[in-house]
C-alpha cells in the first residue's frame, strides 16, 4: 500500500513536470510569433524543454522512507496511528486480553488502534529505547517483539519461559523475561530467541528495571510474600534488598533512581524507595487492584493499570498526589501498560488515518 502511494506521487510529480514543460514551450511560442526553427522564441523554447528534461531524469524520485509498510489487512478500523502522528505526544498500550489496545495520550486519550496477531492473554507490556513493543504472553508461554508502527511480529520468544510476566532491556538490547511458573529469569541475548536463565529468590518473579549503573532490579513472591532482588551489573545471582512487599508486581526505576513498585493483596499501592534505601519514602494508595507502571519522564509521572479495566495517571512528586482515571474504555481484561517513549526521537513513520 506504501508503494503504491509512493508511485502515485511519482506519477503526479511527472505530469507537473511534463505539464509546465508544455506550458512554457507554447507561451514562448506565443509571444515569438511563428516559432520557426531558427527563430529566438524557438531557441528559448528548445532551452527550456532541455533544462525540464534534464531536471527530471537528474533529480531522485520520491522514495519509501524509513517507514514501516503496512498492508491493508493491518490497518485497523480507527486507522493505525505509529509514532510520531501526533507531535510531542505518547502512545498508551495496554495489554487487553488477547489483544494490545492503543490510545494516543493527552488530556482525552482517543483509541487509535490494536494489535491482535501474536497477542494471547497479554500480560506485561514493554517499550524500549527504540520503540519496539514487547508483549508477554502469559498464556501461550511467548514474548512477542513488533517493530514501532507494526501489528504483526517481528520476533517470537519461546525458550525457558514458564508461564511469563514481565519483560525489561538492557543497555546492551539483552531481553529479560520473568517466570511465574519457575523461580527464574529468561535472559535473551540481542538478536538472539535462545535463552539462558537466572535464578530468582522467589517461587516467581514479577516486575524488572535496570538502573543507570546496569543493576537488575525485580520484585519476587514466595506466595503472598515477596521482596526487592537486585542482579550487580555482570551477576548472575541476586541479593535481596531486604524490603518486604504484599504481593508485588509491576516494577520500574525512575531518571532519579526512585525505585517504583506494585503491591496488591489488598493493599493496592505504589511504594515509591529512594536510592539505597529500604524504607518507602511514599506509599500512593491506588482506588483498584494495580498491576504494572509505565513512566513519563517528560513530566515526571506514572501510568498504572487495574484490574477494574482502567488506567490511572499519578504525579509523585506532588504530596499525596491523587491518581486520575484517564482511560476507562475500549479495556477487557485489562493487566499491563506502557508508553511509546516520544521523549526519544521516533524517527520517520506513517501517520495518522483519519
Amino acid at each position: 500500500m506504501f508503494d503504491e502511494i509512493v508511485r502515485l506521487a511519482s506519477y503526479r510529480r511527472a505530469f507537473i513536470l511534463l505539464s509546465l514543460g508544455a506550458g512554457v514551450f507554447i507561451a514562448a511560442g506565443c509571444s515569438g510569433g511563428t516559432g520557426s526553427p531558427g527563430s529566438p522564441a524557438a531557441g528559448a523554447a528548445a532551452a527550456t524543454q532541455t533544462r525540464l528534461q534534464s531536471f527530471g531524469a537528474s533529480s531522485p524520485m520520491v522514495h519509501a522512507s524509513t517507514a514501516p509498510h503496512l498492508t491493508s489487512t493491518e490497518l485497523r478500523p480507527h486507522g493505525w496511528l505509529s509514532p510520531g502522528g501526533r507531535s510531542g505526544q505518547h502512545l498508551v498500550y495496554g495489554a487487553a486480553g488477547d489483544e494490545v489496545v492503543i490510545f494516543q495520550d493527552g488530556k482525552a486519550p482517543l483509541q487509535v488502534g490494536a494489535i491482535s496477531s501474536g497477542v494471547n492473554g497479554a500480560y506485561g507490556l514493554f517499550v524500549d529505547a527504540q520503540g519496539r513493543l514487547f508483549v508477554v504472553n502469559r498464556s501461550n508461554a511467548t514474548v512477542s517483539e513488533y517493530e514501532p508502527g507494526t501489528t504483526t511480529p517481528e520476533t517470537t520468544y519461546k525458550q525457558q519461559l514458564n508461564s511469563p510476566l514481565y519483560a525489561t532491556e538492557d543497555a546492551a538490547g539483552d531481553l529479560y523475561v520473568s517466570n511465574s511458573g519457575s523461580p527464574t529469569i529468561a535472559v535473551y541475548m540481542n538478536g538472539s530467541t535462545s535463552a539462558t536463565t537466572l535464578p530468582s529468590l522467589g517461587s516467581e518473579t514479577d516486575g524488572m528495571s535496570f538502573d543507570a549503573s546496569g543493576s537488575l532490579y525485580a520484585a519476587y513472591r514466595n506466595g503472598n510474600a515477596g521482596g526487592i532482588e537486585v542482579f550487580a551489573a555482570g551477576a548472575t545471582t541476586p541479593t535481596d534488598l531486604g524490603i518486604s512487599l504484599n504481593q508485588p508486581q509491576g516494577l520500574a526505576i525512575d531518571p532519579a533512581g526512585n525505585l517504583l513498585v506494585v503491591e496488591t493483596g489488598g493493599t493496592d499501592r505504589v511504594d515509591v524507595f529512594a536510592p539505597n534505601e529500604v524504607s518507602a519514602s511514599q506509599r500512593i494508595k491506588i482506588p483498584q487492584t494495580p498491576t504494572e507502571l509505565a513512566l513519563k519522564p517528560r513530566d515526571e509521572s506514572f501510568l498504572i493499570s487495574t484490574l477494574a479495566n482502567e488506567i490511572y495517571k499519578v504525579k509523585p512528586a506532588v504530596p499525596n498526589p491523587t491518581p486520575k482515571v484517564i482511560i476507562s474504555s475500549g479495556l477487557s481484561g485489562l493487566q499491563g501498560t506502557a508508553v511509546y517513549p516520544a521523549f526519544q526521537d521516533p524517527g520517520t513513520y506513517l501517520r495518522h488515518r483519519p
